[in-house]
């Protein structure tokens, strides 16, 4: 059994938590699902303002009156600094609301101002003077930050293509027959669970090193392992997830943040069962074990040193994207420290008293009209 060329840490995260996007070889990617599609929602809430302006303090505050006034909400933190929220959904009396980090990556404007959505300017509470007399440091931060993430990108979009060839290895070293069918009888298991097939992030390369939200390990009532060997586990969950969806089967196909072509996890909704890799770092549940090296058809001697070179080559580059993203983790914070000394956080706190207002009034005024 091969050691992972990458581990994730187990980050605790409240329940319904994901990850806004992920930095992948592709760039910064937003998650599918349409999260910041305007008509999905009765109000959006779009946050305008720099780094330590206080975005994710405001949008936790509303989680906090939401979970008072019993209405459900959906987190989603950055995938670059894991303790920072990019955007939550609350749902109140049949209504539902985005509120949002609308600067980049994912920058965010309004399609329907005023008939949906509507700009939150954190600006108006900072000092533009003292700001002003800290032009260069900011500057210099900012563009060093910028180039940081840059060249974590080239590292990511390497380290991916090194993954494709080891994808390639894992094709010729398994069984494709045995795996096929082993995976159509355990998929066959679950076929009365129906739904949706939903697509998310709970794993990322942040300014953190590579993390892992536990949504799924909390959550599920049984949990089965991939203890992996040559990337079958790869192979292992794009046939379940072929095969969950042909049958109808309601579940979260949960996204590499390494290659876009393969998953890292499933979590079936109705019966609440995940099905991830080992390679996580912290305390996690137990569970079953899939020991993928029952599908090596024999050939695996004739590639060895093949694929030990290139998962060496893959974990080398995921390590020098992790290192850029640490050195831009540091512009970041240093950018943080100019900006908060600068914030009048009173007034970030009356912006986030009124858009809670407008938020559970118009919920309540739906509710009252029924």
């Amino acid at each position: 059994m091969d050691k992972p060329f990458c581990t994730y840490t187990l980050v605790k995260s409240p329940r319904d938590s994901f990850f806004i996007g992920a930095n992948t070889e592709k760039g910064f990617r937003l998650s599918p699902g349409g999260i910041f599609d305007e008509k999905n929602y009765d109000g959006v809430f779009i946050l305008k303002g720099g780094p330590g302006t206080g975005k994710s303090t405001f949008m936790k505050k509303i989680i906090k009156h939401a979970e008072r006034a019993g209405a459900n909400t959906k987190k989603y933190y950055c995938s670059s600094d894991p303790d920072s929220l990019d955007a939550i959904t609350v749902f109140s009396d049949g209504k539902k609301y985005l509120v949002c980090d609308g600067t980049s990556p994912h920058v965010t404007e309004m399609n329907y101002p005023g008939a949906i959505s509507k700009i939150v300017n954190l600006s108006t509470a900072w000092d533009s003077g003292m700001l002003a007399e800290k032009r260069e440091e900011i500057i210099t931060l900012s563009t060093e930050k910028s180039e940081l993430f840059s060249s974590a990108y080239k590292y990511l979009l390497s380290a991916y293509e090194i993954h494709r060839s080891l994808l390639q290895i894992a094709e010729r070293v398994c069984d494709a027959e045995k795996l096929e069918n082993t995976v159509s009888r355990f998929s066959e298991k679950y076929r009365k669970f129906k739904g949706e097939k939903r697509e998310v992030y709970t794993e990322a390369f942040s300014m953190k090193g590579a993390v892992a939200l536990d949504t799924f390990l909390r959550d599920a009532s049984e949990i089965f392992y991939l203890f992996d060997s040559y990337c079958i586990s790869e192979l292992y969950l794009n046939i379940l997830s072929r095969e969950l969806e042909l049958r109808g089967v309601g579940f979260y196909k949960i996204l590499s943040p390494i290659n876009s072509d393969v998953i890292s996890g499933i979590y079936i909704t109705g019966g609440k069962v995940l099905i991830t890799h080992d390679n996580l770092d912290g305390k996690i549940p137990e569970g079953k074990i899939i020991n993928t090296k029952r599908f090596l058809n024999g050939k695996e001697p004739e590639y060895r040193g093949r694929y030990r070179l290139a998962a060496k080559c893959c974990k080398a580059l995921l390590e020098g994207a992790e290192e850029n993203l640490s050195e831009a983790k540091k512009r970041h914070f240093a950018l943080e420290e100019i900006y908060v000394p600068a914030m009048n956080f009173k007034k970030v706190d009356r912006l986030c008293r009124e858009t809670v207002s407008e938020i559970f009034c118009k919920s309540r005024d739906n509710s009252d009209s029924k």
